[in-house]
């Protein structure tokens, strides 16, 4: 790297760590898979939780890292990796504040089958396994709890696949970023980002477009200020023509 791209990537870095430090918050415990616990059985989940603080780009656990807790997310974003065999690790999601992960490894009892990792900063609740498993056996409305939370991951997977047969290029598009954000698709937190961490080459796969037809589109999208693109940042400004995109509604010339 010569002086001036260094230069360049740091003062980027500063940029994106400078628009993420304006964090939306959520109570966890709040989240929806947890609405159908009493009380009693809710302070008992909280009791057991702890509080950890992660900084920009700390992995919360990568692939095949051995699992022992479950997260809910009260600050920051945190991006979901997906990978396998065949590809390189890509982006999936991003998950805002309200929102829990770590179930999956819970059932399966393997290690971990996607990555997480942090957006700007984050302040994140986490559960002991063996905890849920003791206090499930007292109290089985814990299990039927976190089952409803697998559901909703479902729920959101389905819902990403589904953004994929919409017909236009422009639809998935407009999709894609509803859903990054928290507007599409989400069932466990009602909290709406205004911010997606991730690259155009990142939108332009999940919407399953070439990288130079979603650029195009982007720009049309942020000329129509419907959204402001920033190095490695797309800023939402007009959730409501996003959505009417999303439903194939035409823009106003």
């Amino acid at each position: 790297m010569t002086p001036e791209t260094i230069a360049e990537t740091v003062t980027q870095d500063f940029l994106i760590s400078e628009v993420l430090e304006e964090l939306q918050v959520a109570d966890p415990f709040k989240a929806t898979w947890l609405g159908s616990l009493s009380n009693d059985a809710l302070e008992e989940v909280r009791a057991l939780s702890e509080s950890v603080s992660f900084s920009d780009q700390d992995v919360i656990y990568g692939f095949g890292q051995k699992q022992e807790y479950i997260w809910g997310i009260a600050s920051g974003q945190v991006r979901v990796l997906v990978g396998s065999n065949e590809m390189e690790p890509a982006l999936a999601h991003v998950h805002g504040p309200g929102t829990w992960f770590g179930s999956a490894e819970l059932f399966l009892n393997s290690p971990g089958v996607v990555e997480h990792n942090v957006a700007g900063r984050a302040e994140l609740v986490r559960v002991p396994y063996a905890g849920f498993r003791r206090l499930s056996k007292r109290r089985p409305e814990v299990l039927v709890a976190l089952g409803a939370l697998c559901a909703l991951t479902l729920l959101l997977s389905m819902s990403a696949a589904n953004d994929l047969l919409l017909r236009t290029g422009r639809m998935r598009l407009a999709a894609t970023l509803l859903r990054l954000c928290g507007r599409r698709g989400i069932h466990q937190s009602n909290v709406e980002m205004d911010k997606v961490p991730a690259s155009q080459a990142e939108i332009s796969a999940l919407a399953n477009l070439s990288p130079s037809t979603a650029s195009l589109l982007l720009k049309d999208f942020e000329a129509r200020n419907m959204i402001e693109l920033k190095y490695a940042l797309t800023l939402i400004k007009n959730p409501e023509a996003l959505a009417a995109e999303a439903e194939g509604v035409m823009p106003a010339a």
